[in-house]
């Protein structure tokens, strides 16, 4: 599956035309979801979602299922919609018989969504009605999003050419950025970059608090127009324009003669809010179209660096508890060869019970609840050729003599070891009892090491796989913020990426003006011609 969307991804960034793009995403959601009719539509200037390509539908097919999407053009939040059954599904209603006609049992719209806009969707058709799993969802939307990106990419491209000095805006801010690895070192180092880049007097970065109930501000600079003091915490249901931009999630700009202008901008990372930007102009003035724009491009740059600053302290308390685990393993490890000599606690009870006999009991048997809330249940028996049931009754009538001690760990009991003697005349002392209760006492200690070594063994192996790919994203983020000059950014990504992926070549294509066509922008280890 990683292969397969390798491949889309590398096609979508090589391809010169639309059906360059749409062929491989076909491809791929057949390969992958096994659809072997899918289609793309695209939504045109008027808001009216037309096909670009298609596999296996029919004409009258196409037009049956050419109408409005399931989602608005406003939506921010667009999710899949799965039909599992078309025979029964009344959203289906109108178009079923044709449907049925053409043999289809089940269809899955999957939005293409960019920066929060609907650019268009991925249709799926299914011959026979189907469950879609959360895994399969998941790689449609992964293909989708291949789709969206290469759209987005030619939008990008063509607000490139228009906006040169919004380039060289934004240069700035992501260069006073590239060190920043804490939200005090983002504030500081990015607030004075925004503020003279469009001539702000004042501005201020707000972080959401842990608990989305408010705006906590990581840093300022100038003063703000009709405040003697800056707001520090801001309620994230007041009427506050840095609110506002956080319940809408678009940015606020407020313009007037008497208070001047200013701007909320929100931070998002992946449809999460992270907080606020917000830039209050030094004269009166509106902000003109470029402000905005590099308002919105500014605010994603800041959204990112906080985004990596999380990363960087989640990665660091990662390698610390990493580090704290390998302690913790070698120091349970040498408890554990001391007392049993292994980690298999399976195979230390057995030890215990085979070293109760004969010194300890004729009779040994060892019951473990394998986990909170069930019932004990028998681990280890010795001799396991002699378990004599006859023992109980004995014992219950005073012939034989018996001790149950428990096997305590972490303030709780995991179970029980029964040692019984066979001999009539043989009473256990209270000598016995507490050899007996030390014998508990070292397998709890065997068992509870053994419970905490797997789970410390997986916590590192999470830790490591997190780290890794960490370590993956942030080679190809540290290309992205050191240059924002386009040819100079692509090849210095296109390098790093091929050492991330360790492919042969790499390349960038954009969508031409006329989106007629994808133009090679960058490559690396691949003649341009």
């Amino acid at each position: 599956e990683t292969e397969i969307l390798l491949r889309l991804a590398q096609a979508t960034n090589q391809a010169e035309t639309d059906q360059e793009v749409h062929d491989p995403a076909l491809d791929a959601a057949g390969d992958l979801l096994g659809a072997r009719r899918s289609a793309i539509r695209i939504l045109d200037e008027a808001g009216r979602m037309r096909f670009h390509a298609w596999r296996g539908l029919t004409e009258s097919c196409r037009a049956a299922v050419d109408g409005p999407p399931p989602w608005s053009p406003a939506d921010r939040d667009a999710r899949p919609v799965l039909i599992q059954d078309v025979a029964v599904d009344g959203w289906m209603a109108g178009v079923r018989s044709i449907l049925a006609d053409e043999g289809i049992g089940a269809v899955g719209l999957v939005p293409l969504v960019s920066q929060h806009r609907l650019l268009g969707e991925l249709m799926l058709f299914w011959d026979r009605p189907r469950t879609v799993s959360a895994h399969e969802e998941a790689l449609a939307r992964a293909i989708a999003s291949q789709v969206a990106g290469a759209l987005e990419r030619s939008r990008l491209r063509e607000a490139e050419r228009r906006g040169h000095v919004l380039v060289q805006r934004l240069q700035r801010v992501t260069a006073s950025l590239n060190e920043a690895l804490a939200p005090e070192d983002v504030a500081r180092v990015s607030l004075p970059a925004i503020c003279e880049a469009i001539g702000a007097g004042a501005g201020m970065l707000y972080l959401l608090s842990p608990d989305g109930s408010a705006l906590e501000s990581v840093g300022r600079i100038g003063v703000w127009p009709g405040l003697a003091d800056p707001v520090i915490r801001i309620p994230v249901d007041g009427s506050l324009a840095a609110a506002e931009a956080v319940r809408s999630r678009m940015p606020v700009f407020l313009e007037s003669s008497e208070d001047g202008a200013r701007a909320a901008i929100p931070m998002v990372v992946e449809h999460r809010v992270l907080g606020v930007l917000g830039v209050a102009l030094a004269s009166w003035r509106a902000f003109s179209e470029d402000d905005r724009a590099f308002l919105l491009a500014a605010a994603g740059q800041c959204a990112q660096a906080f985004d990596r600053a999380r990363l960087h302290d989640a990665e660091r308390i990662a390698r610390a508890h990493a580090q704290a685990a390998e302690t913790r393993m070698a120091v349970l490890a040498e408890a554990s060869a001391e007392l049993s000599g292994s980690l298999d606690y399976h195979a230390t009870l057995s030890r215990v019970a085979d070293l109760s006999v004969p010194r300890l009991a004729d009779w040994c048997a060892i019951d473990v609840a394998e986990g909170p809330g069930e019932s004990p249940s028998r681990v280890a028996v010795a001799p396991a050729d002699q378990v004599k049931v006859e023992f109980a009754d004995e014992v219950r009538l005073g012939r034989r003599s018996a001790m149950v001690v428990p096997i305590p760990a972490g303030g709780r009991t995991l179970g029980s070891i029964t040692f019984v003697l066979s001999e009539p005349g043989r009473r256990y002392g209270e000598r016995d009892r507490r050899r007996a209760e030390e014998r508990g006492r070292r397998a709890g200690v065997a068992i509870e090491n053994a419970r905490l070594y797997e789970a410390e063994r997986r916590s590192r192996l999470a830790a490591q796989a997190a780290e890794q790919r960490h370590a993956a994203i942030q080679l190809v983020a540290d290309a992205a913020l050191a240059n924002l000059e386009v040819d100079s950014l692509l090849t210095e990504m296109l390098a790093r990426v091929r050492r991330v992926f360790a492919c042969d070549t790499a390349t960038v294509l954009l969508v031409s003006a006329d989106r007629r066509r994808v133009e090679v922008r960058a490559c690396d280890g691949i003649e341009r011609e």
